[in-house]
């Protein structure tokens, strides 16, 4: 799910945890020194709303975010939920392998119906 953070929150495709979304600043900057005072102030604003959103959506234990840009020179963040134990949701069983790193789980790809009910959990919630 993209955010706005001048933003724009979505979805992301990989889905490799339940809820898993991208905070997307809307303007073209790269490093991300080039984000305003004033963006990373509303990146904190969408980080709450959206904590929250997956908080009632999915009750994840723990959020991560990470700011990568190795192949997207834009300045975004990846939010990453994790789980101690597995969610059911739209018919699928999510399960978090635990891995220190949050993106490297592979599962099979999510259909784009599935990313739409995720969304709208998550916007339902926010």
């Amino acid at each position: 799910m993209i955010l706005d953070f001048s933003i724009t929150q979505k979805v992301n495709c990989a889905q490799v945890k339940l809820g898993s979304c991208v905070a997307i600043l809307k303007r073209d900057a790269f490093p991300l020194s080039k984000v305003t005072k004033e963006e990373m102030v509303e990146y904190v604003q969408v980080t709450q709303e959206v904590e929250r959103a997956l908080a009632k959506a999915f009750k994840p234990d723990l959020v991560n975010h990470l700011a990568l840009m190795f192949f997207d020179k834009h300045i975004h963040f990846h939010i990453i939920t994790r789980y101690k134990e597995p969610r059911k949701f739209a018919g699928m069983e999510w399960v978090d392998d635990y891995n220190p790193d949050p993106l490297v789980q592979q599962r099979e790809q999510v259909s784009q119906e599935i990313l739409n009910k995720i969304k709208e959990e998550i916007k339902k919630n926010l």
